[in-house]
């Protein structure tokens, strides 16, 4: 503990920065002011985007060096160039050794890497709506605009994954009722499978065009429960017609003529 309080030290802590904005000194600054040279944080707020450079490292010094600069001469930090991040670097040196072992030598005065190409977030990805899991269909990110704009459309393919068990058994029951209702005959099925595909196909095509009419109209996505569940039932009543003529057919005229009598 050393006693200070916080406004104590904070207030130190503004005397050191505002210290290493100018670690040469008055002198030092009245010598750049008579050359007309800009202060390096001058430089660089007038390179980066207004507001963009965070500088790292302004207290630092060189360990047992007591005569030390705060940031030892030299100011770092990070900011952005036309909204994209850059690194500048200035009176500084880049060596590259050669294949013959000698070393080429290049000082600059000032060197501008754009980092935009490197740090270039990719595009926004979003899963379109046969992509999803039933609970992104129902409950969407409201908070994104993608998933706003086509809340409709989530439901109406949510909607259309649930009744899709009810259309493949309302699909089953078209083929069932093709090959089982109507009198034997020796040219085949042909004529009753070619009706029951038909009615299928139909019976499909509206399955697909009630879903592309609930994207506008939320309330329209009722039709895709009702339309398999009312062609189950009217082929549920097809059979049962069939069955009860077979069972009437097997008792005989005798039979069904006293139940007429009756």
């Amino acid at each position: 503990m050393t006693g200070r309080t916080t406004a104590e030290q904070l207030a130190e802590l503004r005397e050191k920065l505002e210290l290493a904005k100018e670690p040469g000194g008055e002198k030092a600054v009245a010598k750049r002011e008579k050359r007309g040279i800009p202060s390096a944080r001058a430089r660089i707020h007038a390179l980066v985007d207004p507001g963009s450079f965070l500088e790292i490292g302004a207290l630092c010094k060189t360990p047992g060096d007591p005569g030390a600069l705060y940031g030892d001469g030299v100011v770092t930090g990070h900011a952005t160039i036309d909204g994209r991040p850059a690194i500048v670097m200035r009176d500084g040196q880049i060596q590259r050794q050669r294949e013959d072992g000698t070393v080429d030598v290049l000082d600059f005065d000032r060197y501008v890497l754009q980092m935009g190409q490197m740090t270039e977030e990719p595009p926004t990805f979003y899963l379109k709506a046969s992509d999803r899991t039933l609970n992104e269909l129902f409950f969407p990110d409201r908070t994104a605009h993608y998933d706003q704009r086509n809340i409709d459309q989530f439901k109406a393919e949510g909607h259309a994954r649930l009744s899709s068990p009810l259309l493949n058994i309302a699909l089953a029951m078209i083929a069932l009722t093709g090959v089982l209702v109507g009198e034997f005959s020796r040219r085949g099925y042909m004529r009753r499978i070619a009706i029951a595909f038909v009615c299928a196909l139909l019976v499909r095509l509206l399955a697909l065009a009630f879903q592309a009419a609930a994207t506008d109209e939320p309330d329209l996505n009722v039709l895709q429960y009702t339309l398999p569940i009312v062609t189950i039932l009217i082929c549920s009543i097809i059979m049962g017609g069939k069955r009860a003529r077979k069972r009437r057919h097997s008792l005989g005229p005798e039979v069904s003529g006293r139940r007429a009598a009756a």
